[in-house]
């Protein structure tokens, strides 16, 4: 599989109306990653594990993806982490930036402006990646923070 190619896309939304101001910036991306299976410890050692690793083959449940369990990692287990397994859909849709602004109408004594606003940043991700971020992958970092920020601009 080719694991480095993507496709980027975003769109940008500014509306207005009277003193109010919002704008949105969603991200989307459409990609293959490596998801958490490459890198998920052997389902019996002991690690936390997702409930995903209940997932287990028997002759009860032939649909399992997981083997039977085991307290060392095994050949079987590296094999795994190495297969079609650990390779999905990381495909994302990002709501990367809100801000809601109010500009409160001034006579223009003190300040020419003063607006209010709130800011979000990284609030939502819709996927159906098996791993922390879709964006990164399964290297181990931390996906984007989420932040809020409320505030005031005052122009003179």
């Amino acid at each position: 599989r080719n694991l480095g190619q993507k496709f980027y896309g975003g769109f940008t939304s500014d509306l207005r109306y009277r003193n109010w101001n919002l704008s949105v910036l969603l991200q989307f991306v459409k990609q293959e990653s490596r998801n958490y299976n490459s890198t998920m410890p052997s389902p019996g050692s002991m690690n936390n594990l997702p409930v995903q690793a209940l997932n287990v083959w028997s002759p009860q449940n032939p649909e399992g993806l997981y083997m039977s369990y085991h307290t060392a990692t095994t050949a079987s287990h590296q094999l795994f982490q190495i297969s079609d397994a650990t390779v999905s859909d990381a495909s994302f849709i990002r709501l990367k930036n809100v801000q809601l602004a109010y500009s409160i109408p001034t006579q223009g004594k003190i300040f020419r402006e003063v607006k209010l606003f709130f800011q979000g940043q990284n609030l939502h991700t819709w996927t159906k990646y098996f791993g922390i971020d879709p964006e990164l992958g399964s290297s181990g970092f931390l996906p984007p923070l989420r932040t809020y920020s409320f505030g005031a601009t005052l122009t003179l």
